[in-house]
């Protein structure tokens, strides 16, 4: 099926939280494991060909967005969800908010 990814793709140091395809480019998938989030191409299986940097607290989840090409979410560990958009910044994210506090 078209949703499978059907070749090995190495680039995190733990295990792997979150997959999903781009929904308007199908050959790039989103991954988040240990502290990066990391996209990939089915077309180069060397190296992811974009990466967030790496963060002090773990990312747990990760998807795209549904309406544009170049958004995707994660969260982390320490209840932040971050926005990144590859379009108009690449080294951080566009907006971060703390969504969970610690008591």
């Amino acid at each position: 099926p078209a949703d499978r990814i059907v070749a090995n793709f190495s680039g995190h140091y733990g295990p792997v939280y979150a997959l999903q395809r781009n929904p308007f480019f199908p050959k790039n998938f989103l991954t988040v494991g240990d502290w990066t989030a990391r996209i990939w191409s089915e077309d180069l299986r060397e190296s992811s060909i974009m990466w967030t940097k790496f963060h002090r607290s773990y990312l747990t989840d990760g998807c795209w967005s549904p309406a544009r090409p170049a958004v995707f979410f994660t969260s982390r560990m320490d209840g932040c969800l971050d926005v990144w958009d590859y379009m108009f910044k690449q080294n951080d994210p566009t907006l971060s908010f703390r969504c969970v506090t610690k008591h």
